[in-house]
């Protein structure tokens, strides 16, 4: 009787073993597809179609994506950027680099109240980040905003804030001309017409030519006068 069980025994193990393998063979021949598959997967920098508000001002955005993962069915560009500036009003400036670590662009992000990045294990808030602190950050297709991984919710999405263009030094507008500042004379080109006076370049010469003729008369005068009274 002990025998016939343990043959029984023996005979079970033999069919779990032949199960098991039937199961792992199933396996390898369909490559796996019933493992449940990663939720990122990567994709080309090439493929991404950029909003175009975000083109225009940043027209060398392309050159600082790093690699583009899919989420949700959609292309997220990753970027590598490192922190330049923290304001008050809770604002960050970030210098987003190549895959060559060069700088491209200077983007300033305005971060929503729930973001917050990871930094060795930790939850940070932007506000609480340390200068030249280097931050991965990601930008949905299509999309004016950031995000500190892929997938996050629209509540947890940075804006991106437009800053004033600096006008260009070498170009200046031409200087308004004002009532105080006196013109250049015009000259008269009218062919026939002379001056109405003497030009100031002309000088007293003439009314001294003037009163020697006067005197001249007037001694000749007093010299006829003599004669005429020494006859008589």
């Amino acid at each position: 009787m002990e025998t016939k069980m343990n043959a029984i025994q023996l005979a079970a193990a033999l069919i779990g073993v032949v199960c098991a393998g039937a199961v792992g063979a199933q396996q390898a021949s369909d490559g796996g597809n019933n493992l449940p598959r990663p939720r990122t997967q990567s994709a080309s920098c090439a493929d991404v179609a950029w909003e175009q508000d975000l083109l225009e001002r940043y027209p060398r955005i392309g050159d600082a994506c790093q690699e583009v993962v899919m989420s949700e069915g959609r292309r997220w560009a990753r970027f590598e950027a490192e922190l330049v500036r923290a304001y008050a009003d809770g604002r960050v400036t970030l210098d987003f680099k190549d895959r060559r670590g060069s700088s491209i662009e200077q983007i300033t992000l305005m971060p929503a109240r729930s973001q917050r990045v990871s930094i060795d294990g930790r939850s940070v808030q932007f506000k609480d980040l340390d200068r030249a602190q280097e931050l991965n950050l990601y930008l949905p297709e299509g999309m004016f905003a950031m995000a500190t991984e892929p997938g996050a919710p629209l509540e947890e999405l940075a804006e991106i804030v437009l800053e004033p263009v600096e006008r260009r030094a070498d170009i200046s507008p031409e200087p308004a001309q004002t009532a105080s500042e006196p013109l250049l004379a015009q000259a008269d080109r009218t062919p026939g017409r002379t001056p109405a006076v003497l030009p100031d370049t002309a000088g007293p010469l003439p009314l001294f030519a003037l009163a020697g003729l006067l005197s001249l008369l007037g001694g000749l005068a007093f010299t006829i006068r003599r004669r005429f009274l020494a006859r008589a």
